[in-house]
């Protein structure tokens, strides 16, 4: 058999395997975008590398593509749903474009959230463009589906933002709630002051965030007093509080610190707040085994250390499996994210403050050990564990009005273009 007939007619088990390969993948690349550990080069040589070299391997296809891709696209399983539409997405026939647009018509929410996430991050200018006006036409669901694929292509919203934002539903708001950060600014109050009184706690948080990543003074006041009246729902919030505001703000992330609701995401704050106190404060939550893992995370973030090459974290013994009669078939397999991260050894932690605090002066910010200057804040993104970025990105597109802007949860390829594009931007601005 030539190569040329080989390259026409690929072995079937083999083209399987690669998609099957893939669809593992991108489920892990998928969570490695929140790694604790890992930037954006190590999630790309570890994860995304092998990601496209198995997608490449079902495109040899060809034209066979749409035939292979069409019974997953009618899957009961969202990754293989979004491994297909991805596959499709990168390619421009019009063939293409009318199987997708079939499977999107009959989509229903769960089927149309994971075709969005594959056409998102591999779409082609015309499979986005057709998509774009199929998904305008058709149902609120259809159409803040549409509000999650510009968002992610930082595009401009249309009058599909109005409409997913009247259905009423809460995940329709949050999704076109998330397009406001790319509205045109003469409705920018209006959407938030919308999102401000929405009755959905996330969706609010989610106006919140639109609002001061556009500098909407309305916003800023809303983060203020949600966590003045302790409202857990909107405790995010503080992130947001301890990234923009001054060491007035940051009181109030310290006194949220007792209250029991709001003490997982006040510690998440305290990685941002920076300072020497906020430390100290890490130091102490790492004395409550429900905190120490948290509290140890945003010691890190401030001080550059690691728990594992400094040799900070505690030998942990790994739990006994349940004899089969007295395991719980009915819970929740799936572990909290920071149930995952290391457990501090806080004397160890303790002694390596003492060792290094000498360089950190008193009422200065710092983020991974320096003083948090916006290089400190490019260095951090570009460079930097995964699992902070995103909020990153959002303290840089506050301090710019918008200019800023990095899609933490897309390709590397991408992510880069975008970062070189930000710090020209704000080079530019300086």
């Amino acid at each position: 058999m030539s190569s040329a007939s080989s390259a026409r007619s690929p072995l079937p088990d083999l083209i399987e395997e690669s998609f099957d390969e893939a669809t593992f993948l991108w489920q892990r690349w998928e969570a490695e975008l929140t790694s604790l550990t890992r930037n954006l080069d190590e999630v790309w040589s570890w994860t995304e590398d092998r990601l496209h070299g198995a997608l490449a391997g079902v495109h040899v296809l060809g034209d066979g593509l749409i035939d292979f891709c069409r019974p997953h696209l009618a899957s009961d399983d969202p990754r293989r749903i979004t491994v297909a539409t991805a596959l499709l997405a990168s390619r421009g026939s019009a063939d293409v474009v009318n199987v997708l647009s079939e499977a999107l018509t009959d989509a229903d929410a769960p089927k149309l959230a994971a075709m969005a996430r594959g056409l998102e991050t591999t779409g082609s200018s015309q499979v986005l463009s057709s998509t774009a006006g199929l998904l305008a036409g058709l149902s609120p669901a259809h159409q803040a589906t549409l509000c999650r694929i510009k968002t992610a292509r930082s595009a401009r919203p249309g009058p599909e933002l109005a409409a997913a934002f009247a259905a009423g539903e809460a995940g329709m708001q949050i999704a076109a709630l998330r397009a406001v950060r790319f509205a045109a600014s003469e409705h920018l109050d209006e959407w938030v002051g919308a999102g401000l009184r929405t009755k959905h706690p996330q969706a609010r948080l989610t106006a919140i965030e639109a609002g001061i990543a556009r500098n909407v003074p309305a916003a800023w006041t809303a983060a203020i007093d949600a966590v003045g009246n302790a409202n857990a729902e909107l405790a995010p919030v503080l992130r947001l509080i301890a990234m923009l505001g001054g060491a007035e703000h940051h009181a109030l992330i310290h006194s949220s610190l007792r209250v029991p609701q709001l003490q997982a995401q006040a510690l998440w704050a305290l990685g941002h707040v920076g300072t020497r106190h906020a430390v100290e404060l890490c130091l102490q939550g790492m004395k409550h085994e429900k905190l120490a893992r948290s509290a140890a995370e945003a010691y890190c973030h401030i001080t550059g250390a690691d728990l594992a090459r400094d040799h900070l974290a505690a030998a942990e013994t790994p739990a006994e499996t349940p004899a089969f009669e007295a395991d719980d078939l009915e819970a929740d397999l799936v572990p909290a994210q920071e149930s995952l991260w290391p457990l501090p050894d806080a004397d160890a932690v303790r002694r390596h403050w003492e060792q290094h605090q000498a360089s950190f002066q008193p009422d200065v910010r710092y983020i991974r050990g320096q003083p948090a200057s916006v290089e400190a804040l490019l260095g951090a993104i570009e460079t930097g564990p995964m699992l902070r970025r995103p909020d990153l990105v959002l303290n840089l597109a506050a301090k710019t009005q918008g200019a800023y802007d990095v899609e933490t949860r897309s390709f590397a390829a991408r992510q880069r273009i975008m970062m070189a594009r930000g710090r020209s931007a704000l080079a530019g601005a300086r």
